[in-house]
């Protein structure tokens, strides 16, 4: 029935994070709010009384279901209306800030909630979210009770994709070790290039060394990253 559309995010005059962004009802907007800027109360400015009304309604069903920071439930029934509101907003608020975060994490991997230490917790894994990583990752983690990334409705990585994401992270791997290092590559013993690291810094001396000393070496990466 409600809704935040419209979500954005500011830093406040201590640099802490806030929020604000637009209530709809039914797909109606019916309320500006925002976080304020110096810690103070929240701004929520309704299209009409009546609009404020109705939304308080729905805060008492909605807090009936949670606890107040002291791990109390609230008494939604001699709660003033501004403070349904303001309290009802503020849990909204960060659910959408939470559902953003995570859908900012589930572009680095795959992100779950699981069990930790008896505590369930959003974990971030640093791996392509496919089908298959997904299958492993429940193999291997049977208390995992969801995965944001099916939750969000977001797509699988194709194969290709993460062909592609994996050369770009060992390519920047690479460049960054040839910075300090000689990083080379030889033929393995399945006949693909098998990348060798030598802590010296490539020069021509280290490069005519290495040459003598791997006569079938294919390629220095630190020549491929300099062009």
């Amino acid at each position: 029935m409600y809704e935040i559309k419209g979500y954005k995010t500011f830093k406040g005059h201590e640099g802490e994070p806030c929020g604000q962004g637009n209530l709809y009802r039914d797909g109606t907007k019916v309320a500006e709010w925002s976080d304020s800027s110096t810690g103070g109360s929240m701004h929520i400015r309704f299209v009409s009384r009546e609009a404020e009304k109705l939304f308080a309604e729905h805060a008492k069903v909605l807090l009936a279901t949670q606890k107040d920071f002291e791990g109390e439930p609230y008494k939604v029934d001699t709660m003033p209306i501004y403070e349904l509101v303001e309290t009802a907003m503020f849990a909204m608020s960060c659910e959408v800030a939470e559902k953003e975060a995570m859908r900012k994490d589930c572009k680095k991997g795959i992100v779950v909630r699981q069990t930790v230490d008896g505590k369930p917790e959003a974990v971030l894994y640093h791996l392509a979210y496919t089908a298959a990583n997904v299958a492993a990752l429940k193999a291997k983690h049977p208390s995992i009770t969801e995965v944001v990334n099916e939750t969000l409705g977001l797509p699988f990585v194709s194969a290709e994709k993460e062909a592609a994401d994996k050369a770009a992270a060992e390519e920047k791997r690479y460049r960054k070790m040839c910075k300090t290092k000689t990083v080379f590559t030889i033929p393995g013993e399945d006949g693909k290039p098998m990348v060798m690291v030598c802590p010296a810094s490539f020069n021509p001396r280290v490069a005519l060394a290495l040459r003598a000393k791997h006569p079938t070496l294919l390629e220095f990466f630190n020549e491929r990253f300099a062009a």
